[in-house]
């Protein structure tokens, strides 16, 4: 089997932290690159340059570059089919929390699966596919 490269972006956050600790242990990836930035202002051009523009950029890349497979953390509530869905939060009641580390083991998990698409997964969902992970490694 050949062995995983992984490019992420946000490393210095609380997931992206979590994140590169799980690819760093993760004997499938030969390589890991950690891009990093410095602070933004939390204006709501920073806001959208960060969770729309920066997003949609380096999908491009990735997939210029040949990438199989984008993995991206959104708001809690963005939906594929809403346009600035990263905006709409809804009813509260419907999630619950979630720690970085289920968040990175469950995009490291869900990277090792090779899905080809578009893939949504709830707050829900998460602990439940970083465990499986657990099992598979």
């Amino acid at each position: 089997m050949a062995m995983k490269r992984a490019v992420l972006f946000g490393a210095t956050g609380l997931v992206g932290r979590a994140l590169l600790q799980h690819l760093l242990e993760d004997e499938a990836y030969e390589k890991v690159v950690a891009v990093v930035r410095n602070e933004l202002s939390f204006t709501h051009e920073a806001f959208r340059k960060v969770d729309y523009q920066y997003p949609l950029e380096i999908a491009r890349l990735a997939k210029e570059e040949g990438a199989s497979q984008f993995l991206i953390i959104t708001a809690i509530g963005a939906k594929l089919s809403q346009s600035l869905s990263f905006l709409w939060v809804g009813p509260l009641r419907a999630y619950q929390p979630v720690t970085a580390t289920d968040v990175a083991g469950a995009m490291r998990y869900i990277a090792s699966r090779g899905l080809a698409g578009a893939h949504e997964y709830e707050s829900r969902e998460l602990p439940q596919l970083a465990a499986a992970g657990k099992r598979t490694s």
